[in-house]
């Protein structure tokens, strides 16, 4: 079940690639606007639309997932399965070449940076769709899903558009919180009785 995911994350990035590059082409580059829309609605929006997806279709129906903190294991795993993917796209992309030192480099701040985002996002969407099933509220999955994509979209945006302090500082305090929002859920799950 968790290599299905980790695959289902992979083919929906490839299908997000595709679309994201299509949008960004049009957009152009630098400005407020396209920025703006690029940073919240392709990258946050969008990504975290198809990773969720990915998860619900292959395990969210599935008996293997019988426990609440199940859904913040998978969403991770259909993460993993996502970034992969667009860590190879982003690193052998063809308007840019690297040497070997700054291929280890880059890979490394996607490492830290990507790799950690989409890992948190989707497990702290997965903590609230959770909630939101143990207690019958759509709210807590749509509250869940806003958190995911501000988030993701508030990180771009500062790596794309500031060029302070602010352009380390702000993704770095996504990080922050979105690493407490995900801590806290998987202590709050993980004492949780079994579900059907």
């Amino acid at each position: 079940m968790i290599l299905k995911v980790f695959i289902a994350g992979m083919s929906v990035a490839c299908f997000a690639a595709v679309v994201e590059a299509a949008f960004s082409k049009l957009l152009g580059h630098g400005n407020l606007t396209s920025e703006i829309v690029k940073s919240f609605l392709l990258a946050g929006f969008f990504e975290e639309t198809m990773k969720y997806l990915a998860a619900k279709k292959y395990s969210f129906k599935s008996k293997e997932l019988d426990e609440p903190i199940d859904f913040m294991i998978y969403m991770i795993v259909a993460a993993l399965g996502f970034v992969a993917v667009e860590n190879i796209i982003l690193l052998f992309a063809v308007d840019y070449s690297y040497t070997i030192a700054s291929a280890f480099w880059f890979m490394l701040f996607r490492f830290v940076g990507a790799i950690l985002l989409h890992t948190l996002t989707s497990g702290s969407l997965g903590f609230f769709i959770a909630l939101s099933l143990r207690r019958n509220k759509k709210s807590f999955f749509l509250l869940g899903f806003a958190i995911a994509v501000f988030m993701h979209g508030f990180y771009n945006f500062s790596i794309a558009y500031y060029y302070s302090v602010w352009r380390y500082l702000a993704p770095m305090l996504v990080l922050a919180v979105l690493s407490i929002v995900a801590g806290f859920g998987f202590s709050k799950l993980k004492g949780l009785r079994k579900i059907s």
